[in-house]
């Protein structure tokens, strides 16, 4: 249901910022983090039933569909993993103690 609208809204934002050198797409660096979680977070249990599943009967099926849903599992992780490197970190000031 969300998925959809982020790609678009994903799409848009990328190649604006690759068009435009100096146009700002921070806005879409978190949803692409939680994007990336949710993704990622769903198929990890996809693929445990998967492999664990009397339904898939050989090991070659199961290499076979885990080559096939592999793509749905990295390109979100190096999504959120990228943006998540490039948000901004939060400045850090030292305080210094004033001597009596």
């Amino acid at each position: 249901l969300l998925q959809l609208p982020f790609f678009f809204a994903a799409t848009y934002a990328y190649t604006k910022s690759i068009a435009q050198t100096d146009y700002d797409y921070s806005w879409i660096q978190v949803p692409s983090i939680a994007y990336g979680a949710h993704t990622c977070t769903t198929l990890v249990p996809i693929l445990m039933e998967m492999w664990h599943s009397p339904s898939v009967p050989t090991i070659f099926h199961r290499k076979l569909l885990t080559a096939i849903y592999m793509p749905y599992l990295l390109f979100p992780m190096l999504i959120g993993a990228y943006e998540f490197i490039r948000l901004p970190q939060p400045k850090t000031t030292s305080v210094k103690a004033k001597r009596p």
